[in-house]
């Protein structure tokens, strides 16, 4: 009878504890990149760069490949699903000028 109550309460602990580490998790993952876009919209340039590829699995993202002051980066970002588009389109993204790895392509809502 005990074992079968302490059971229970690590069942009902699982199920409290388990969506809030999910929920603190992604709310850290969201605000870290609230972060980047701040710090990236703070100092930017524009550039042109291809897509190389375009995934809709887990969420919408792109990769993109661009030259800034003669290196080639291959970074990912969001995107909208209202834009039509392929691997091998070029794209128009903003990167930072103190961290080019930073991006934010003309398809994402923070744009």
């Amino acid at each position: 009878m005990n074992s079968n109550i302490l059971n229970k309460f690590k069942l009902i602990v699982c199920i409290i504890i388990g969506p809030l580490v999910i929920y603190f998790v992604a709310s850290f993952l969201r605000n870290q990149r609230l972060k980047e876009v701040d710090f990236t919209k703070e100092n930017f340039g524009y550039t042109k760069g291809i897509i190389t590829k375009k995934s809709t699995h887990k969420g919408n993202s792109i990769s993109v490949r661009y030259l800034i002051n003669n290196k080639i980066f291959e970074e990912s970002d969001g995107f909208e699903e209202k834009y039509n588009f392929k691997e091998g389109d070029s794209i128009i993204l903003k990167y930072s000028k103190t961290k080019p790895e930073l991006i934010i392509t003309e398809y994402n809502i923070d744009y």
